[in-house]
């Protein structure tokens, strides 16, 4: 992959931070496949969109300038059906197709969720660092497909304290015009609670959920034939360290641990006994749990 992306017509450096891949570069023909990244332009404090596929020489940016002058940072990335999926700070979800124009006119963003600040819950944490990750629920749910897990520290170098969990609901808008069949119900997100009817049917089927940027994944626990009777009720929240490397060789792991619902309890994970886990490992990469 490229390094660089074009700017005001100057090729800048850019750091790859997470991405996601509309299709496989090993079996998919030449060219049939794009790359949807989280980048960081050289010289900026705030991460961007970037698209790239093998018959361009540069990465194309997306909204660079918009990113920005609203102080955005983008936290995630996730691909589905033809479209990369895009979740902010402002935990904002924005869409956009997975090909650029082979004509060099650079695709535009479409938000596909927009935070509705009357809605939301008025008991968001403030002042409190926050990770945000987006989950495909893929075949779980054909309507509405997207988690979004926050997972809160009190402090940057402190252990996750909290996580919250999220689902798209259609915005409930009683006194309004039905949706007509050609436009999307707006969206929102409804925090999942084990006590609502509304929720009750996602948590019939115990889950358990790996979040990473650019690669959480969902299972039905009983997928699972040899699965520890702990994680055959309720919902299994898996995380690992993703603060960075604090060199070229080393990967943190104090901050990796499991959230269970309903309980809304943070261990540490793996459990390793009476040993202690330390922290950092030059042979235990965070996407250790994939494989």
């Amino acid at each position: 992959m490229p390094t660089t992306t074009m700017v005001d017509g100057d090729a800048r450096y850019i750091r790859v931070e997470a991405a996601a891949l509309s299709g496989s570069p090993v079996l998919d023909p030449p060219y049939n496949y794009t790359i949807g990244a989280i980048a960081r332009i050289e010289g900026s404090e705030l991460s961007g969109i970037a698209l790239w596929d093998p018959s361009k020489e540069h990465w194309t940016g997306i909204d660079w300038d918009l990113i920005r002058s609203q102080s955005l940072d983008i936290h995630d990335v996730v691909y589905s059906n033809g479209s990369f999926y895009f979740l902010n700070s402002y935990e904002n979800m924005e869409r956009i197709g997975a090909h650029p124009n082979r004509e060099g006119v650079p695709p535009r963003l479409e938000i596909y969720v927009e935070k509705d600040w009357e809605i939301y819950d008025e008991e968001h944490p403030e002042n409190l660092t926050v990770q945000r990750y987006l989950v495909n629920l893929g075949g779980m749910e054909e309507d509405n497909p997207f988690l979004m897990v926050l997972k809160y520290q009190d402090e940057p170098t402190q252990p996750t304290s909290s996580v919250r969990v999220f689902r798209l609901s259609e915005v409930d808008e009683p006194d309004g015009p039905e949706y007509p069949e050609d436009v999307e119900p707006r969206l929102h997100w409804h925090e999942l609670d084990p006590s609502s009817k509304s929720d009750h049917e996602f948590f019939l089927q115990a889950k358990l959920i790996f979040i990473g940027r650019g690669c959480s994944r969902i299972f039905n626990a009983s997928d699972f034939e040899d699965l520890d009777d702990k994680f055959r009720t309720g919902v299994s929240i898996f995380f690992y360290d993703d603060r960075g490397v604090e060199d070229q060789e080393c990967f943190l792991r104090g901050d990796m641990g499991r959230f269970t619902l309903p309980e809304a309890q943070v261990e540490p994970w793996p459990p390793v006994g009476s040993q202690a886990i330390g922290p950092r490992s030059r042979k235990f990469p965070p996407t250790w749990w994939i494989h």
